[in-house]
């Protein structure tokens, strides 16, 4: 059945984007909106064939002749005046009307249910405006808003018509209704219901959706000629995947969709079928054969082509417990008498299986190859698969971007053909860069998402050097420098591309005892080479014990999916870790040669998995014997290799040794490499979803460390004993002792050797007390209040003065800093006294200007707006804000919402820059008679890491004394990881140092890092790293003493201190003392005013 019907489309812009809505007039519950016309129309298509084949089978067709009619429609573009109970609405709506049975209807496409009679001679638009007045005054009876806008026309609108065929049956047939359930009798299935239900239309796709076969016209032309023969024998198109197989199926379509006549669009149309969906949903015996009959009584008497793009699945699809009978069987007696076309598309190893499987059947198939397009061809294919991504995604290419895929793809993914694995990775490409530009860094990290490898390694301009390498892997493998030299070259040749492309990037064999580092190391090399330890893939060889179980690695006809080749096909790019591979049954090896030899492995359904791209590696315990009767006195390392050497070939047969790249030993691991691993297992620990929910930050004891290690070392048993000692002494102790805690809250967890254990110390951080004297809060502060407190203050402070005026005249070489003390007190003086009768003069000028009459309406909405101050660099936050916000992520959150939060008006910015300059002036004035004074700060991370993050802050600090404070500073660095100093000299240095102690938090995506700042006097000419060394003397003075049970854990001699900032990796900080967050990084003057609110400063009053 032939069906026009009229839809109402519409184009409108949303959140700067195009958007096109579409429904049809006479259909309830349809509609579409998408970014394309084109889509919205093919969804509503789609929803509007579902529904006519519902409706199709109800006994009446009442209602589909409703929905189906297509009258002669004319619209009108009408601007309605509606008239609501507190405001009028002006809004456009476009409206159709046609004439019915005589009657004049009317209605707007957006309120489909609201359609009204327009009399003879009678106003359109004056009817409609009585008809939605109406409409909307009942609304808002039942509502609290109503917005007519939401229904009117949001950009422009139209009517347009879309073509459709259906199939729905003339005559209604009822269901028989069954006097009681008998085995094997079904409904009759209708064969049109059933191809909806497991198959995929692809004439649906016409025009848009269908793929294009480029510069392929003959090839098409031959299988259009084919499919239309009256011969109906089974076609097959043989070629590699990727090479364009799928594109020839849907430029048929196409060609055959083009004559636009009535037989091509109702008959004759190509159905691609699941052999899944086959069997889906029929539960009983016979059930889905009766499925499969009436598909093909469908198809042979509409001359339908079933398309079968898994035909292997065929032999699968069917058989269980009770039935042997596959989909295949079903269908092969009616291509045997030719009675309904089939297309099959297929790789060479699928053919291959085909012919194991059946050989009759696969000899049924008239094959057409689909051989690869030469070099030339292929870059004339993707130049028009270039532009048409360009037109149809309004993206553009830059030039480099082909050459730089077709490299990639060339290099990366060999199983898959030209043109098809650089098509779909340009289309993949023109969809995430939808109207912008698709550049060639662009592509490196589009595929290094895809694979894992990093553009450093992908880009051949990038250098990465061995060194490079070999320092990242020791990081992870700890006393095994022939692993990670191994390792390190076969990332280094792959780099230089100078692999065998046609296996894979290297295979090894693993051997030493147990506990050594030999997965490790396969984890390390799949973090570094791919991005993630997950891109390991572990098969425990021992499970491979028979031959019946080797199967499992590539699978069976009855269960397809191998272990090792569907692993491999879900992640080609991978580090394949074969444990005990000595424990494997024989015939596993037999399947392992064809992947060592040739990099690539054929499952159960003919589909190839690529090992090119992974690096094998298999472990082994053979001639750990024979390597420790070669060790020890009178032995040495030589010889322990050698006894690995004989003992693999001594157990692998000789195609399979030559095969393996190299053999790696590896030796018992010493102490001082096991106190490295521990420090390793403890940061694994501290990642478990249990510590990192709890922001929980690792600081370990050096005597705590050694208790560790002396209880875990064992020589026989490697890092497994470790392991299992930091279980017993940290994991089980610390589960109970932080159910006592907030887990909002983060908290240090500090090991300490005690006796022969651990002690563990748990010191939950604190927030430092709010400034009390803080504005930044107050809903009205008072000037007034303010001033009152800073004049007493001023006349203290020229009474100081008077007593530190030198007599006489004062030389310039002679300044001395009792000298330097009454300059900058006395300009303290000046600059307050100026501030002062600055803000006052401010506020009386805000007052003339607020009393005076408002002119113009611009100047009214000038007013209403917030004003910034100077400083409003700054946002008040929440109290708990350095809780809600300890994580970059959650920081960007709180700086979009805000982003337009004006921060101080200027009210509350100048008060508190008055209140910093009389804040420092108090401290002159109290400390006057103070020498000049030199300060060590002390930066500490607690768990010892993190330089860079520590020599920001001191940094920042250290700007900060010396351009707003005049104070000389000095950065020292003693050499001791993780930590970082300052030395400050001059005058009010140790209270500014003071001042500064405490937590101070990095917050990175790596999570928190508490970092302690330690002030302490210093004498002129005193050494910095003498002192910063008797800091950390009083430190391991107290944990000996605790070791020995004669201290206190609780007792620290240098305690962590409250948290006074949060430091983000982005450069902003959040001042908890103040309850102030920059925007960005803070500036210096902000900086000293969040520092001078740690004194007493003068209370302004609310």
């Amino acid at each position: 059945m032939k069906l026009t019907i009229p839809l109402y489309q519409e184009k409108y812009r949303n959140e700067g984007q195009d958007v096109f809505f579409v429904r049809p007039l006479f259909f309830d519950h349809v509609e579409a909106s998408r970014p394309e016309l084109r889509r919205a129309t093919d969804s509503v298509r789609n929803a509007v064939r579902k529904v006519v084949q519902t409706m199709g089978q109800e006994m009446r067709h009442d209602a589909l002749c409703w929905a189906t009619q297509c009258p002669e429609i004319s619209e009108h573009h009408i601007k309605v005046r509606i008239q609501l109970r507190r405001r009028t609405v002006e809004t456009s709506y476009l409206f159709c009307t046609w004439t019915q049975n005589g009657v004049r209807l009317a209605f707007t496409p957006r309120l489909p249910g609201l359609m009204f009679e327009v009399g003879r001679g009678e106003d359109l638009a004056a009817r409609a405006e009585q008809v939605l007045t109406a409409h909307y005054r009942k609304l808002e009876r039942d509502q609290e808003t109503v917005d007519p806008n939401t229904d009117g026309i949001r950009g422009s609108g139209w009517i347009s018509y879309l073509d459709l065929n259906v199939s729905v049956e003339s005559v209604h047939v009822a269901p028989r209704k069954a006097d009681r359930a008998e085995i094997g009798s079904f409904e009759n299935m209708r064969g049109a219901d059933e191809l909806h239900k497991v198959g995929r239309l692809l004439n649906s796709l016409y025009p848009d959706d269908l793929g294009r076969a480029v510069r392929r016209s003959e090839l098409v032309t031959g299988i259009v000629r084919l499919l239309s023969h009256p011969d109906r024998r089974p076609l097959l198109l043989l070629g590699r995947s990727g090479v364009g197989k799928t594109a020839l199926v849907h430029e048929v379509v196409r060609r055959r969709m083009d004559k636009n006549d009535e037989q091509s669009n109702e008959r004759r149309q190509m159905w691609l079928i699941s052999p899944q969906r086959l069997i889906s949903g029929m539960s009983y015996v016979g059930q889905w054969e009766n499925r499969v009959h009436a598909i093909l009584s469908e198809c042979r008497r509409r001359s339908h082509v079933l398309y079968f793009d898994d035909f292997i699945g065929l032999f699968r699809a069917g058989i269980s417990a009770s039935s042997k009978i596959s989909a295949a069987q079903v269908l092969k007696p009616h291509i045997e008498k030719r009675e309904v076309r089939l297309l099959v598309e297929m790789t060479p190893d699928q053919f291959r299986v085909l012919q194991e499987l059946d050989r009759g059947f696969a000899d049924l198939f008239h094959i057409i190859p689909v051989d690869e397009p030469d070099e030339e061809e292929n870059l004339r294919i993707l130049i028009h698969s270039q532009r048409e991504l360009e037109a149809r995604h309004k993206c553009r290419f830059q030039y480099d971007v082909l050459p730089t895929s077709m490299d990639l793809m060339q290099r990366y993914q060999r199983e898959v053909a030209y043109p098809g694995k650089v098509a779909g990775f340009l289309q993949q490409l023109a969809v995430k860069s939808r109207n912008g530009t698709v550049t060639r860094l662009g592509v490196l990290n589009e595929f290094e998402s895809r694979s894992g490898l990093r553009v450093t390694f992908l880009d051949e301009t990038r250098r990465l050097s061995r060194d490079e390498i070999l320092n990242a892997l020791q990081q992870r493998i700890v006393g095994q420098g022939a692993a990670v030299n191994a390792l390190a070259d076969v990332v280094s040749v792959a780099k230089a591309r100078l692999n065998d492309p046609d296996r894979p990037l290297g295979t090894f064999l693993f051997l030493g005892p147990t506990g050594v580092g030999k997965t490790e190391s396969a984890k390390a090399l799949a973090e570094y080479l791919y991005g993630d330890a997950s891109k390991l893939l572990r098969f425990d060889m021992n499970e491979l014990t028979d031959e019946s179980s080797v199967a499992r690695l590539v699978g069976t006809i009855s269960e397809p999916e191998g272990l090792l080749t569907s692993a491999v096909r879900r992640q080609p790019f991978s580090t394949i870790l074969l444990d005990e591979i000595e424990k494997a049954h024989p015939a596993a090896f037999d399947v392992l040669l064809q992947v060592l030899g040739e990099g690539r492995l054929t499952d159960a359904l003919g589909r190839t998995a690529d090992f090119t791209n992974c690096v094998i590696i298999m472990t082994s315990n053979l001639g750990v014997r024979e390597a420790q009767g070669g060790l020890g006195v009178g032995g040495h390392e030589s010889r322990g290799d050698e006894a690995y050497m004989q003992a693999a070939r001594r157990f692998f047969r000789p195609e399979f040794f030559n095969r393996i790249d190299r053999i790696v030993p590896f030796t018992r691991l010493e102490r001082n490499e096991i106190q490295q691993i521990a420090q390793h297992l403890l940061q694994e620990v501290f990642a478990r979803e249990g510590l990192a929910r709890r922001f929980c930050v690792l600081q370990v004891d050096a005597l705590a460390m050694e208790r560790v290690v002396d209880k875990g070392y064992h020589p026989t048993l490697g890092a497994r004993a470790i392991k299992r000692e930091i279980e017993r002494q940290l994991t089980r102790p610390l589960s109970s002792r932080l159910s006592e805690l907030n887990p909002q809250v983060p908290t240090i967890v500090h090991l300490l050797a005690r006796g022969e254990d651990v002690a563990v110390r748990l010191i939950p951080l604190e927030p430092v007390e709010r400034a009390g004297n803080s504005v930044v809060a107050e809903s009205a502060p008072d000037i007034d209040a303010l001033v009152a407190r800073i004049d007493p203050l001023l006349n203290a402070a020229e009474e100081v003065l008077e007593s530190l005026q030198p007599g006489g005249a004062i030389q310039v070489d002679a300044v001395t800093p009792d000298l330097r003390r009454y300059f900058a007190l006395r300009e303290q003086v000046q600059y307050l006294d100026n501030a002062v009768e600055r803000l006052l003069d401010w506020r009386d000028r805000e007052a003339e200007r607020s009393s005076a009459p408002v002119e113009a309406s611009a100047s009214l909405v000038s007013e209403n707006r917030p004003r910034r101050s100077q400083l409003s660099e700054a946002l008040p936050v929440p109290d708990d804000a350095w809780l809600t916000m300890r994580s970059p992520n959650q920081l960007q959150a709180f700086l979009t919402e805000h982003a337009e939060d004006p921060g101080e008006d200027e009210l509350k910015g100048r008060m508190r820059r008055l209140s910093a300059s009389a804040s420092s002036l108090a401290l002159m004035t109290r400390r006057v008679s103070i020498p000049d004074e030199q300060a060590l700060l002390v930066l500490r991370s607690v768990n010892g890491q993190h330089s860079l993050a520590l020599r920001g802050i001191a940094d920042s600090f250290a700007a900060m004394l010396r351009y707003r404070f005049d104070l000389s500073t000095e950065l020292f660095a003693f050499g001791k990881q993780g930590a970082a100093a300052v030395v400050v000299s001059g005058y009010l240095a140790h209270e500014f140092c003071q001042a500064l102690g405490g937590i101070h938090l990095w917050c990175s995506h790596k999570g928190l890092l508490p970092i302690q700042a330690i002030s302490m006097p210093l004498q002129h000419g005193a050494d910095p790293a003498e002192a910063a060394s008797e800091l950390d003397q009083r430190r391991r003075d107290w944990a000996e003493s605790v070791a020995r049970g004669n201290g206190s854990v609780e007792e620290d001699p240098v305690p962590h201190g409250k948290v006074l900032q949060v430091h983000y990796s982005g450069g902003p900080v959040l001042d908890v003392r103040t309850g102030m967050l920059s925007r960005e990084r803070p500036s210096l003057a902000l900086m000293a005013s969040w520092l001078l609110a740690a004194f007493d400063l003068p209370e302004v009053s609310v």
